[in-house]
């Protein structure tokens, strides 16, 4: 396994770690604005910050060729 296939790896691990943690931060504050003490709304963004999610990035594309050689092994 070559680093880029490593650090493809790993990106996609961060990012399924990512996803589970958006979906717990949701629940938070829909409980917290549902409680009726809330004084004011929170948004997810607020309660925890996600670097992979919340910050727009640029993906770079796998040739085909690797996707391939990687699904192989």
């Amino acid at each position: 396994m070559s680093w880029a296939e490593y650090q493809y790896l790993a990106t996609g691990h961060q990012l399924r770690l990512e996803r589970q943690w958006d979906y717990t931060r949701h629940l938070m504050a829909a409980m917290h604005n549902s409680s009726g003490f809330a004084k004011r709304r929170v948004r997810p963004i607020e309660i925890i910050k996600l670097d992979l999610l919340d910050k727009p990035r640029k993906i770079k594309k796998i040739p085909i060729e690797d996707v391939m050689r990687i699904l192989r092994n």
